[in-house]
């Protein structure tokens, strides 16, 4: 309902934990791509991932505190944990290809400025494929 699809970026502004697990797979469930963003970087460097990765939508936890203000353009959704799924809720329908844009991760760049390595859906899938290989990660683990 809010504009997300394939290769539209949507960022995720929460510490490692669950609801960021949480925030990363609904947005794939909406067929979009996620962009983790720490919430520790300055506001600065989190405002220019979100505009050079022309996301629209940034998920939260609400922790950003009254000091907090996103750049204008910006919806900003808070992950609440406690929050109940309607009653016949149905999951979205996939919309998502294999070549699909699964999330862009920024470097720190050589020259000072972040730079986005976008990931594919195919290639996340080879190396979870890859890693569970080499470690034997089996149903067990």
């Amino acid at each position: 309902e809010l504009g997300v699809g394939p290769g539209r970026l949507v960022g995720v502004a929460l510490p490692k934990g669950r609801a960021q697990i949480v925030a990363a797979l609904g947005v794939l469930l909406a067929g979009g791509a996620y962009l983790p963003i720490d919430p520790e970087l300055p506001t600065e460097r989190q405002d220019y991932l979100l505009d050079h990765g022309q996301a629209r939508i940034v998920l939260t936890g609400g922790e950003d505190g009254p000091g907090r203000t996103w750049p204008e353009g910006i919806r900003c959704l808070r992950v609440d944990l406690g929050e109940e799924v309607p009653a016949g809720a149905a999951p979205p329908e996939q919309v998502q290809q294999p070549t699909d844009l699964a999330y862009v991760i920024y470097t720190s760049g050589s020259t000072g400025l972040p730079k986005g390595v976008a990931v594919s859906h195919r290639a996340a899938l080879n190396t979870c494929a890859d890693v569970s290989e080499r470690f034997s990660v089996g149903p067990g683990d």
